[in-house]
């Protein structure tokens, strides 16, 4: 497999050089799985082309999930919200942007077990900018993120609403490789 932030490509189940667009490491699994899916739909019958299956494997999208939104500086959305998707977020950063200063913008529910992503993700981070979910009662406020944040890292700063946080970001992000990073909750990265 070879891994990359805007293309990953990987060879499975008979196929060579499959390519995808979807960031993030455990995305090659995924189309692995699609890749089982067609084969055992042609085993029951259904025309699939390989061509059919290259184009839906390149052409697939999942708006929110290590998406990226521009490249100078990288800015990526996910919506890490629980341990699991948090590990997998730090597995991709690991890979695709290790020696890179990354800056995060974090907003989570008060219901969600939102220190375990903290303390999966935060050593990674140059700095940590905390923001509140709008339009929810759920939402943790920033101010009270924030503390939480402190607990586990010393660059951590609050903002009123997520624009006044991407400005931020793109201010602190001045070398040509930092990479902005927002995550915690999908309602926030609409």
């Amino acid at each position: 497999a070879v891994y990359g932030w805007e293309e990953q490509s990987f060879s499975y189940g008979g196929f060579s050089d499959l390519k995808i667009r979807l960031a993030g490491v455990c995305q090659i699994e995924n189309a692995a799985l699609a890749v089982e899916a067609v084969k055992a739909l042609r085993e029951m019958g259904w025309e699939i082309s390989e061509e059919a299956l290259r184009k839906g494997l390149y052409h697939t999208r999942w708006k929110g999930r290590f998406t990226v939104l521009s490249k100078d500086p990288v800015l990526i959305i996910d919506g890490a919200h629980n341990p699991g998707a948090a590990k997998s977020l730090r597995d991709s950063l690991e890979r695709y942007f290790a020696g890179k200063r990354l800056f995060y913008i974090f907003g989570v529910f008060r219901d969600k077990d939102y220190r375990e992503v903290i303390r999966l993700t935060a050593d990674l981070a140059e700095h940590i900018t905390a923001v509140q979910t709008p339009g929810s009662a759920r939402a943790l406020p920033a101010e009270e993120l924030a503390g939480v944040l402190r607990e586990y890292h010393k660059n951590v700063s609050c903002q009123p609403d997520i624009r006044k946080a991407v400005e931020e970001n793109y201010r602190l992000a001045d070398r040509k490789d930092d990479v902005i990073i927002a995550f915690g909750s999908l309602s926030f990265l609409g």
